[in-house]
C-alpha cells in the first residue's frame, strides 16, 4: 500500500511524524480521512483531554513530508479541529445522567433499570452503565405503554336506548 509521510504538530509545539497508507484507488475524501485518523491518534495519546460538561476542540496542523533535493520539506498543510478524549466520568456525574435515565420509566420499574444496569455494565466503567440503562429504559417504553392500555377499563356495553318509557 502507498503511504504518505506527515507531522502533525499539536497547539503546545510538540511534533509527532508517522507514515499514513492508503489505497492507490481511495479518493480524496477517504486519504484526508485517514490523516485526520491519524491526528485523533496522536491527539488521544497526548495529555490533551476536555470535560464532559462543555466539550471543547484544539486546532492540530497536519503536513505532508516530501524529500525533495534530499532535503525534507513540509507541503500542504491542513489544520484541524478535532476533540480531545472526555476526561472521565466522575460519581457524581454519573449519578446525575442515571437519574435523568430512570426518571424517564415508570416508578416500579426504576430500581430494576439501575440494577440490571450496573449489573450488566459496572466492570466497564459507567458509560457502559449508562448506556445499557438507556437501552432498557428505551426497550420498556412502548411495553409500559402497552400495558396501561390492558389496565384501562372496558368500555360499556351500549344499552339500545327505550322510547317511550
Amino acid at each position: 500500500m502507498p503511504k504518505v509521510s506527515v507531522v502533525v504538530t499539536l497547539p503546545d509545539g510538540s511534533e509527532t511524524f508517522g507514515d499514513v497508507e492508503y489505497r492507490e484507488n481511495d479518493r480524496l475524501e477517504s486519504r484526508e480521512r485517514r490523516l485526520e485518523d491519524f491526528a485523533r491518534k496522536v491527539l488521544r495519546d497526548s495529555s490533551y483531554t476536555t470535560h464532559r460538561s462543555d466539550p471543547k476542540t484544539v486546532s492540530v496542523k497536519v503536513e505532508s513530508l516530501e524529500i525533495v533535493k534530499g532535503v525534507i520539506v513540509r507541503t500542504r498543510e491542513q489544520p484541524l479541529l478535532i476533540q480531545p478524549p472526555l476526561l472521565p466520568m466522575t460519581a457524581e456525574e454519573f449519578e446525575a445522567e442515571m437519574v435523568d435515565i430512570v426518571d424517564s420509566v415508570p416508578e416500579p420499574f426504576r430500581v430494576w433499570v439501575r440494577g440490571q444496569a450496573w449489573d450488566r455494565g459496572h466492570s466497564s466503567g459507567y458509560e457502559e452503565v449508562l448506556g445499557i440503562a438507556r437501552d432498557l429504559a428505551d426497550s420498556l417504553a412502548p411495553v409500559v405503554a402497552d400495558y396501561r392500555r390492558m389496565l384501562l377499563p372496558a368500555p360499556l356495553p351500549h344499552s339500545p336506548r327505550v322510547i317511550g318509557r
